[in-house]
């Protein structure tokens, strides 16, 4: 089962480069709220804060994992120190530098991992997106 997991951490790590916002944030808000609702595998509003190309990644990538309601009974993820940097931006492109780390937990075990990303956010209908090539 540990081996499950294991596998799905580079998609999870994928279905962040996937990031979105609200109208009112900036890029950096958009990846935030992005991760905030994978850290709490909310699938439907993860889907809500990214592109349409992305929206199927983010869905596949968490409903992987079964019945996310009880995901908290045997796995945990914990976003930590997290930083998030704009490093452009020219109104309609931006570039989100995103540094932390995140603690995987399963079952007893525990596995740290270090965030260091750089996601590109677009603006589309008043709202950033990330859409990562």
């Amino acid at each position: 089962m540990m081996r499950k997991w294991l596998f799905l951490l580079p998609i999870i790590s994928l279905s962040f480069a996937a990031c979105g916002g609200n109208k009112s944030s900036s890029p950096a808000q958009a990846v935030r709220s992005y991760m905030e609702a994978i850290e709490a595998f909310d699938v439907a509003k993860a889907k809500t804060l990214v592109c349409a190309p992305q929206r199927a990644q983010v869905e596949n990538s968490l409903t992987a994992f079964g019945d996310t309601s009880k995901l908290g009974e045997t796995f945990a993820m914990s976003l930590e120190d997290m930083q998030y940097e704009e490093q452009s931006n020219d109104g309609s492109i931006a570039v989100v530098s995103v540094k932390g780390q995140m603690k995987l937990s399963f079952l007893g075990q525990e596995e740290i991992q270090e965030i260091n990303e750089k996601h590109t956010v677009i603006q589309q209908g008043g709202r950033w997106l990330v859409c990562d090539p």
